[in-house]
């Protein structure tokens, strides 16, 4: 790449994950408010979830990651093979729209996001 898509895919990809933070932040925020019936022991989680939305949790065990794209895939294989799952398609609207950068108009929208996810 040149320098100019250099700074044209930094800029994609900051403003990407700032707007994931903000729709992560209204899905929290939703959930928070309007299950009136949240179980205080919830909260540990969804703090666990701000952090991981603000990208403030981190991988220091340094592990390798392994991406699907289907939320069927059982997360428990992942970790007994010493790996952490990553979700390609967040459903994410900002990653979509990242992914649409790089793709032709027509694409569907969960190759978008997919590709979204891994090029942000």
């Amino acid at each position: 790449m040149n320098q100019k898509e250099n700074k044209r895919y930094e800029r994609l990809s900051s403003s990407s994950k700032k707007q994931l933070v903000i729709e992560s932040d209204q899905v929290l925020h939703e959930l928070q408010t309007e299950f009136t019936d949240n179980l205080s022991g919830m909260d540990y989680f969804y703090g666990v979830a701000h952090q991981f939305a603000r990208g403030q949790l981190s991988n220091q065990e340094k592990r390798k990651y392994i991406a699907t794209s289907c939320v069927q895939v059982p997360i428990e294989l992942i970790y007994a093979a010493g790996a952490l799952p990553v979700r390609t398609c967040s459903g994410a609207h900002s990653m979509s729209m990242a992914g649409a950068e790089f793709l032709p108009a027509r694409s569907c929208s969960l190759v978008n996001a997919t590709f979204g996810v891994i090029h942000t």
